[in-house]
């Protein structure tokens, strides 16, 4: 991103591995987080309106605080405090450099929210491009660039280069799926949706069910924290110090409970689990304000939301969080109803292969 806005990239060939995770990586660069100190360096170099600065920051603070009842809450930004500071920083006569990237960002192609520190009484102000591609359209369109991903078929990909006309010219897939080992996948039927009241009960059987005789490491993915805390903690009453959360040094047969993200991010330091037990489908929750702006802009474009961006960005996890687990030869346990009630269940199911049913479970046995 430094190169690009200092023009270091010109006429030169651009090659993106991970490519799948490109737009995620960018959007992480160009964002911005704006804190209390922040604001005091934006007071101290702009003496003249000191004052104004002051009044606003804290009226912002009255309102944010009041908003959220619990402790370290996550509130959306009110675009018109935006555009109030907007016209505020224009009379200022030297910004600090996030400041300067603040001004540049479009309210309504960004999303904007504040993280709440109660025991501080502090907040960040968090900022995100919705497409961070935007902010290339130049160089993807006019530069050499090829972009390798190792998630197949990446539809998010093409659609985010489509958006600033940079379609690939040529796309090439190289291996076959018939060299990678089948995963053994229990996945049985009529199992309870995640909204039901029953669900954790039967996430708790079905995985207490899994790990019982297994020798070897259990991977457990559930992106909802609180439904993942309780599973722990009630795993923990049975099987004791063999669970643990998010670890990187669990016991020989030990049991981690994580999300996607950091299992995604860790696994590579970890022994090669036996078994991977997939609570909820990774499809992404409207309470995050990231998640929800972009379903907001693309609702406002008459676009299909789900299968054009929640469903693809789960899909795409699948392949690299379940490669461990070709390796090691285990099984895969997929305990979300909507796999089977759902018609994009087939999908999900499609991106996992190659995979042979697995009917019944025996210890240390996958078949």
């Amino acid at each position: 991103v430094r190169a690009s806005r200092n023009g270091y990239l010109q006429s030169k060939q651009l090659i993106f591995p991970e490519a799948e995770l490109l737009s995620d990586r960018l959007r992480a660069s160009i964002g911005l987080s704006i804190t209390p100190s922040d604001w005091q360096r934006l007071r101290r170099s702009n003496p003249s309106i000191e004052g104004q600065i002051l009044l606003l920051y804290e009226r912002m603070s009255r309102r944010l605080f009041s908003h959220v009842s619990c402790s370290d809450g996550i509130v959306r930004m009110d675009g018109s405090e935006i555009f109030v500071l907007r016209d505020l920083l224009a009379l200022g006569s030297s910004l600090p450099e996030i400041w300067v990237h603040f001004l540049k960002a479009e309210a309504h192609s960004w999303a904007s929210w504040a993280e709440l520190d109660h025991k501080l009484l502090q907040w960040s102000w968090q900022l995100f491009p919705l497409d961070p591609f935007q902010n290339f359209h130049g160089l993807f369109k006019n530069q050499p660039a090829i972009f390798i991903t190792s998630a197949g078929e990446n539809t998010v990909l093409l659609s985010e280069l489509k958006s600033i006309d940079s379609t690939p010219n040529v796309i090439v897939k190289l291996g076959e799926f018939s060299l990678e080992e089948p995963l053994s996948l229990f996945a049985p039927r009529r199992q309870p949706l995640p909204n039901t009241e029953i669900y954790a009960r039967h996430l708790l059987e079905q995985s207490r069910r899994l790990i019982l005789g297994l020798a070897g490491i259990t991977v457990i993915l559930i992106d909802d924290q609180q439904l993942r805390l309780q599973l722990a903690s009630e795993l923990a009453a049975e099987f004791g110090r063999r669970v643990v959360h998010e670890t990187t040094s669990p016991e020989s047969n030990g049991v981690i409970c994580s999300g996607w993200s950091w299992w995604l991010d860790n696994h590579v330091h970890l022994p090669l689990p036996e078994q991977l037990i997939i609570g909820l489908i990774p499809i992404a929750s409207l309470e995050s304000p990231l998640i929800a702006a972009r379903v907001e802009a693309m609702k406002r474009q008459g676009r299909d939301w789900f299968r054009e961006l929640l469903l693809p960005e789960a899909l795409r996890l699948l392949p690299p969080a379940v490669a461990p687990i070709r390796k090691s030869k285990g099984r895969v346990a997929i305990l979300d109803g909507r796999l089977r009630a759902r018609s994009w269940g087939k999908q999900v199911l499609r991106t996992l292969e190659p995979w042979t049913p697995l009917h019944r479970l025996m210890p240390n046995s996958s078949v």
